[in-house]
This record gives C-alpha cells, structure tokens and sequence, in this order.
C-alpha cells in the first residue's frame, strides 16, 4: 500500500489528477473479538474485506493494515465518483448483518478522508491526516465519514493537552460535584439529587463531565475518577447528615460507567459508605441503557450484587439504548430515567408523547420508578403528571448547584 501510494502520488503531481486516502476502521471490533473469540473475529474481518472490496472500483488498492483497520487507495477522482460517495457506498455494503456461525452480527465503519493535493503531498501527511480523520469520525459515532481539514489537527493538539491536565486534575484537586434536585411530581417535594460531575480547569475554566468523560474512558482514567466520585458523594452525604436532618433523606445518585463494572466495585462501595458511616440507601447508581448492554452478563451480576447491599440501581438515558424486555426483568434494576430527548418535545410531537405514556406503563408493569430527564417547561410537566410519572429533574425547577448553595435553597424552601 505504502509502495502504491508513493508511486500514486507522483504520477498525480505529474498529470494534476487528485487522490484520496481512505481510512477505514471497525466499529467495536475488539468487542466482538474479546466476546466471541478470534475465529469469528478473523472470519468478521473476511466478510467486511470481501464486503469493502465489492464497493469500490477494480483500479482502487485495498488493504488491511493490521487488526481492524483498511486503507483504501483511489487514483484519478476527476473521472469518477467522488471519495465521500465512494465512502457512503462502502458503509451501505456493511449494513447487513454477518452471519458467522450461529451469530448474526452487525457492524459499521468509520471513515477518515484526506486528498492529494489539499491535505498533504507526501505519504506521511495523507495517512497521517486520513487517520486522524477517522479519529473524528469514531466520535461522531458508528458509521460515520469525516473528510480532513486543518481543525481536527487543532482539536487533536488540544485533547491531546487536556488528557494530560486530566492526569494531574484529581491530585490538583480540580473536580467538584454539583447537584441537580430530583422532584416527586404528585408532592412537588425533592426526594433526591443527582452528583454532576464539574471540572475548574485552570485554563478553561468550569467545564461539564460531558466535555472530557470521553477522554478519561480512551486515557484509561475514568475508574479512579469513578471511585473520587463516589467518595465525594458519601463525603457530601455525611456532612447533610451532620448539618440538617431534613437533608438526610435525600439520597445521592452517582453515574457509573462501564469501566467501572468490575468485581470489586460492590465491596468498594460498601467500604467506602462504612468509612463515612452511612447507610445503603444514601446512594444510588445510576447507568446508562447503552452502556449496559454492551457486556450484559458480567453487569448484570455486579448489579445483583449491589442491589442485594441495598443500593438502589437506576437506568440512565432509557428509550436510546434499545433494551429488550427480557433485559430488563433480568436486571436488578429499581428506577427507569426517560432520556431528555423524548421529553424535550412533549406537547409537540405525539410520538414522543407515545413513547414516554409506553415507558411510563412498561414500568408500572415491572414495579419501577420513573424519572422524567430534561424538563424545562410547566406544560411537560403537566403531561408527565398526566402519564403517571413519578418524578423529575431539569431546569424547570433548577440547574445544578454546588452542594453548599443546593443545601441553602432547599432549607428556605418546604420542598425537602
């Protein structure tokens, strides 16, 4: 490939045609190849090799890599369709699902693009650029193209410089939490609060969990990050305790992400509520439906063993991850969280309206809770009610705060 690609290039600047580059890697390769074992994952590559090689035209040079990544060569773009349809083209080809065996699995692509002369003149500069692409292409989500330009190498240089803040932001002490109110609708009282985690980044200033969460998950840093959230969670608890009893009924919900999923995990939680002498029922978990169903099994049995210490286990974000029913009885789980982007709508858009009364009714059907993400507005609020909701949490009542502010509003007020 290196050797065509250098020869391309030439006779590219010789006869000004123009060139591409792409980039191609397998969307939770590892995954499957980990889960299923490495004669399904060789046989997985086979098919997606066979299925990237029908797509593309005879003159192209198609090759793998290594593990799960291809590169493909396209010479003379003047006279054929373009990369980026080349590229829709070959995403379309792995929709289908592979069957290998008794599995049926499903796949998808990223797609990173740079072009010869725009994005570089050397065999360096082009896969270097169409790798990167693909980069950001993967964190768009699956089955995704991005063609390169200049940003992304901007963008590159600056996660780059944020994943090493992150490494020193715990020891610097630079992570707060802030909570978010969790209301029962029928009473109008908080019976709870959600921890958000904050960042007061020197340089940036206070930046979102949601602005750096992934770069901790790819640095290998969100397990400790994890464990400092629970323990400044149990930490917060115990000083509601000690300063107003009227604050000690409002248990803390903590996010907890896949990585976090290990043996451990239950008896490093109980450790750490018998290290602030709190009770169980001051936390609660909460997971995200996505993530969960990645490695059901082993979840599934860390979960059981949380829930059976009395922590109460909830559902993050649900209606997004499409859990099967059965998943759901199978899982020790005690509250299902409708994700904001079906309540963001309600009153406008009757299938959302639909699908939250489905979720609403599922889950009196399973004996659960049901928490309403993301609700801004009284009219949202008013057909939560009449759905049978049982609580919410958004800006309609209040933003996140941190603890010593939250305390302040809720000990003025009678809704604790």
């Amino acid at each position: 490939m290196l050797e065509h690609l250098e020869h391309s290039i030439a006779r590219a600047g010789r006869h000004k045609n123009g060139l591409a580059v792409l980039f191609l890697d397998m969307d939770r390769f590892k995954t499957i190849n980990d889960t299923l074992g490495h004669d399904v994952g060789d046989e997985l590559l086979i098919q997606v090799a066979e299925r990237i090689s029908s797509a593309v035209r005879e003159s192209d040079v198609v090759a793998r890599l290594g593990g799960d990544e291809f590169v493909i060569l396209m010479e003379d773009l003047s006279a054929y369709p373009s990369a980026g349809e080349v590229a829709k083209k070959i995403i379309q080809a792995n929709t289908p699902e592979c069957r290998i065996g008794s599995h049926c699995l499903r796949t998808s692509l990223s797609i990173g693009i740079s072009t010869f002369p725009q994005d570089g003149t050397t065999v360096h500069e082009l896969m270097k650029h169409a790798d990167l692409a693909m980069y950001h292409a993967k964190q768009q989500g699956r089955g995704c193209v991005q063609f390169f330009h200049e940003e992304l190498n901007a963008k590159l240089l600056e996660r780059i410089r944020i994943e090493h803040e992150l490494q020193e932001a715990l020891e610097k002490k630079e992570f707060e939490l802030y909570y978010q109110p969790k209301v029962e609708i029928s009473s109008g009282k908080v019976i709870g609060v959600e921890a958000l985690l904050r960042w007061r980044h020197p340089r940036l200033g206070m930046i979102t969990g949601t602005d750096f969460i992934s770069i901790a998950a790819d640095s290998g840093q969100l397990v400790p990050i994890g464990e400092w959230v629970i323990s400044a969670a149990c930490q917060q608890a115990k000083q509601w305790m000690e300063g107003n009893e009227r604050l000690t009924k409002l248990p803390i919900a903590v996010n907890i992400a896949i990585p976090q999923i290990h043996t451990d995990l239950p008896d490093a939680i109980l450790r750490t509520l018998r290290r602030y002498g709190l009770p169980p029922s001051c936390i609660q978990l909460e997971i995200t439906e996505s993530l969960l169903i990645r490695d059901l099994e082993k979840a599934t049995a860390v979960l059981q063993k949380i829930s059976e210490s009395g922590i109460t286990i909830a559902i993050d974000d649900f209606g997004t991850g499409y859990s099967s029913l059965s998943v759901l009885k199978a899982l020790p789980i005690d509250i299902l969280k409708i994700d904001q982007s079906f309540v963001r709508d309600l009153g406008k858009n009757v299938g959302d309206t639909a699908i939250v009364a489905a979720i609403v009714n599922m889950a009196r059907a399973l004996a659960l809770r049901v928490v309403a993400e993301g609700v801004e507005n009284k009219e949202q609020l008013a057909i939560l009610r009449s759905l049978g909701c049982d609580e919410y949490q958004g800006y309609l009542f209040s933003h996140p705060m941190p603890a010593d502010k939250l305390a302040q509003q809720l000990l003025q007020t009678t809704s604790v």
